[in-house]
């Protein structure tokens, strides 16, 4: 009995293809967004209406929705990586800048096998390598992108002598777009222009009075290094940053747990249809025995352990799209997004609340009643 039970652990660990990992490195997250269950259900939460719509608040998910869109969607990755080898790909993903790129890693994938070179080659003498790739345009287009806009610019010149005018727009074009870019860039930063009142004023100067002959001080979970606080602006400067900071990591905090609330509910909806389905087919392909009462052997444990490697996988894919480390979630996030998740489904289950005027014509008739 105890071997038999041991034997539904191993497989089921099998089955869900998970490993716990507390790190949160590029290299692991990889892992996990590419196993065969991250993925199954990284798009079965992008189908799903309210969790698609919690994640759409995220930043780090919306980046990583659309980088897998640009990319031809999942099983586009997954081929890549099955054809590339997860070591390559994961090489490449780190070269172009994370996984937001992941459509950029596998275009150079492309290149680096079609010119038959590794990215130590590409360090070779620029221009011969611009001409190189313009055999194949997204080889030129990767390698430019490389460059740095001194480089583009001097090459630019360098195609317009030799009456090169296709390389000469393109390179033409691609500076324009880095200038278009950075001047965006600039337009979106929040400029701040105002003036403390006394008051602050005042409690600016007490407190730099008490930072004299400080070397460091802790404020919000940070070190602050007191000799670079040396002036009343670059105090404040400091202070409001940290606030930004601290505030950002407050909303950010409250936008995850209602998108892990939301993935729970997800399952908490289908869990006993999920375990069945589970059960039936290790059942199947497996060999589980009923006894003479038609009552399944270790039923309890079987459910046990598949809550615990559903919760797992939860974590796994929720560490992904948070692009945080799953210990993060595990031990913090959880049983807060759990409770959350209970009180949702309590909400739907008793459907949309009264308005102002309907519930007022409730308590009305209760009070009324004959």
């Amino acid at each position: 009995m105890i071997a038999r039970a041991r034997y539904i652990i191993i497989d089921l660990s099998t089955y869900f293809l998970v490993v716990v990992s507390n790190s949160n490195n590029l290299s692991d997250q990889f892992i996990n967004f590419l196993s065969p269950d991250v993925s199954a259900l990284t798009k079965a939460y992008y189908k799903n209406q309210r969790i698609s719509k919690a994640l759409s608040d995220i930043a780090s998910s919306r980046k990583l929705k659309r980088a897998i869109e640009r990319a031809g969607g999942i099983d586009k990755i997954n081929d890549a990586l099955k054809k590339h080898g997860f070591s390559k790909f994961n090489d490449a993903v780190k070269e172009v800048g994370g996984k937001e790129n992941i459509d950029t890693a596998i275009d150079l994938l492309k290149v680096k096998d079609s010119s038959n070179s590794s990215s130590k080659n590409v360090a070779g003498d620029k221009w011969e390598q611009i001409q190189l790739c313009k055999k194949d345009p997204k080889a030129l287009n990767w390698y430019l992108d490389k460059l740095n806009s001194r480089s583009l610019v001097a090459f630019a010149k360098k195609a317009e002598a030799n009456g090169d005018k296709e390389l000469t727009d393109k390179l033409n074009g691609l500076i324009k777009k880095r200038k278009k870019n950075v001047q965006e860039a600039i337009n979106q930063r929040v400029q701040v222009n105002f003036r403390l009142s006394e008051e602050e004023s005042s409690k600016i100067q007490e407190i730099q009075k008490w930072l004299k002959g400080r070397e460091s001080i802790s404020l919000l979970n940070q070190v602050l290094n007191v000799k670079k606080l040396n002036t009343a602006t670059s105090l404040t400067r400091e202070l409001l940053n940290i606030s930004i900071e601290y505030l950002y990591l407050a909303s950010l905090n409250s936008l995850q747990l209602t998108a892990l609330a939301e993935m729970i509910v997800y399952h908490k909806q289908y869990f006993e249809e999920e375990i069945h389905e589970a059960w039936d087919r290790d059942a199947y392909e497996k060999g589980f025995y009923e006894d003479e009462e038609g009552v399944p052997h270790y039923w309890e444990s079987y459910k046990k352990l598949f809550e615990f490697r559903k919760k797992e996988l939860i974590i796994q894919t929720a560490s992904v799209q948070f692009d945080i480390p799953e210990k993060l979630i595990e031990n913090t996030f959880w049983d807060i997004a759990e409770k959350k998740a209970d009180q949702i489904i309590m909400q739907l289950e008793q459907g949309e609340p009264l308005d102002k005027v309907s519930q007022l014509r409730s308590d009305i008739l209760k009070d009324f009643i004959d």
